[in-house]
């Protein structure tokens, strides 16, 4: 009886050994598995910004070349009339004289964006009044004056900037 209660420990034993070798492996896989379709969706996602950075160059070429296409297109005189600087001819071989127009399309609107002042004010009264609270003893005060204070000086740093830009955006309008 010993014997047979001995061999039946052992082969349960054995047996919930062997449970835990597929367990630990059970896990493993779906660790792997985890990864794998982590693996995937980066893939996937690297593609789609891949693409999308593709798309964006190509509307980037397709616009540089309209308006050199646009640029190209001037007429010039001769005295037959004008003609195009590309002849497009008639049945009977003579020059047309019609002039060309490019096919321009309207770009795109712009979104409207905030000046650098209002954003500078922006910026400055919330940092102000988060400093003011927390240096001020009375939290609501020290909040009000600093967030004035942050104002005033962001609207004065974003004045700067607009007008930095708009002297940068008059020098390349004069150097064309």
């Amino acid at each position: 009886m010993k014997k047979a209660f001995s061999v039946i420990a052992i082969a349960a034993v054995m047996a919930s050994c062997s449970n835990k070798n597929n367990d630990v492996s059970d896990v493993q896989q779906r660790t792997i598995d985890s990864m794998k379709m982590e693996m995937a969706k980066q893939q996937v996602i690297d593609s789609m910004n891949q693409a999308s950075a593709e798309a964006a160059a190509v509307q980037k070429d397709a616009a540089t070349q309209q308006a050199a296409t646009a640029t190209s297109h001037s007429t010039t005189h001769h005295s037959g009339g004008t003609r195009s600087s590309h002849p497009t001819y008639v049945t009977n071989n003579t020059y047309n004289t019609a002039p060309q127009t490019p096919n321009t399309q309207p770009a795109p609107p712009q979104k409207k964006r905030w000046s650098a002042k209002a954003t500078g004010a922006l910026i400055g009264a919330g940092a102000g009044a988060i400093t003011g609270a927390m240096i001020d003893g009375r939290k609501g005060e020290g909040a009000i004056v600093g967030g004035l204070t942050g104002a005033a000086a962001g609207l004065g740093t974003g004045a700067i900037i607009d007008a930095n830009k708009k002297k940068k955006e008059q020098q390349q309008q004069q150097q064309r």
